[in-house]
């Protein structure tokens, strides 16, 4: 929304909307997390993403947008050794993804989680995740449905 009031500051700023507004900060926090988590500088994106993901949690950010935000954070929680964090935001972000019935959330964190537990030494339950993300990346037509069946593989070997 563009306001002109002459006399104010910033005559004519655009502005979103509080909720709209919030929602992007969100967005790009995520990119800005997932890039920071893909360099190995995971400590740095747990700082970043840590109270964005408690400010979207106070503002009531819808679930799946919060999901996307906590599966992001687990990740770097995994990889910067916060591994019972992680199993949390694991566990929070699959909640998440159910209630919003958000198939594309609910597989890559069936992914990351099947991943942190093989890590953690649970290899039951990455087994039971894999194929659980193994089974919606197939009926949807994930391209990454190879890399769910290499891990998989990987573990039967």
């Amino acid at each position: 929304m563009t306001t002109f009031v002459l006399g104010e500051p910033e005559f004519g700023r655009y502005t979103l909307p509080d909720r709209e507004a919030a929602a992007g900060v969100l967005e790009a926090t995520i990119d800005l997390g997932t890039a920071l988590t893909v360099a190995r500088r995971e400590h740095e994106a747990v700082d970043l993403l840590s109270p964005a993901v408690d400010a979207a949690r106070r503002e009531g950010a819808a679930p799946d947008a919060l999901g996307w935000a906590v599966l992001t954070l687990a990740t770097a929680e995994q990889y910067a050794g916060g591994a019972d964090r992680a199993t949390a935001g694991f566990t929070e972000a699959l909640a998440l993804a159910r209630t919003a019935g958000d198939e594309e959330l609910e597989h890559y964190t069936l992914h990351h989680l099947g991943r942190h537990l093989v890590d953690s030494g649970d290899l039951d339950g990455a087994r039971a995740a894999f194929t659980a993300c193994l089974a919606i990346r197939e009926r949807l037509g994930e391209p990454r449905a190879a890399q769910t069946a290499a891990a998989l593989s990987a573990l039967s070997g």
